[in-house]
């Protein structure tokens, strides 16, 4: 009998660990057989998987959704704009794209409405980039311009 309440103890032992030790995934990410060690980051954007000898080796793991970036800082899967390291020609600003110029309508940004908002990455326009509608990139406006 003893021996009998000893196994059941140490299986429940082994149950609980198992059930502590796996890895609980976040908000906007699930798991994927592709991995993420070429998933598209906050700094690395346009990652091409392609070109990435780590993709080639198919090891599960969490990844996050499509439209969201890994963030280096935390980990998190993140709306792009939400990133703590902003893509090229982009800083963070206030409101983010929401008083973003395009390259159909190159405008220097007036102040906008943002109560409540907090800074986001979006083209910095004092800085000369305004946000390619047909990439999702920030151009240099003088490009545009040329």
């Amino acid at each position: 009998m003893a021996r009998h309440l000893t196994l059941a103890i140490f299986l429940a032992s082994l149950t609980l660990i198992s059930a502590h030790c796996q890895k609980k995934y976040g908000q906007n990410e699930s798991i994927d057989k592709r991995g993420n060690a070429c998933e598209p980051r906050c700094g690395l954007r346009y990652a091409d998987e392609r070109l990435c000898p780590l993709c080639t080796k198919k090891t599960s793991d969490y990844r996050c959704h499509p439209g969201f970036l890994r963030d280096e800082k935390s980990g998190l899967c993140v709306d792009p704009q939400d990133c703590t390291i902003c893509d090229f020609g982009e800083s963070r600003l206030p409101c983010g794209r929401k008083c973003e110029a395009t390259h159909r309508h190159p405008f220097k940004p007036k102040s906008c409405s943002c109560k409540g908002c907090k800074p986001r990455c979006r083209c910095d326009f004092n800085k000369g980039y305004v946000r390619d509608t047909y990439s999702g990139r920030c151009v240099a406006v003088n490009i545009i311009n040329a």
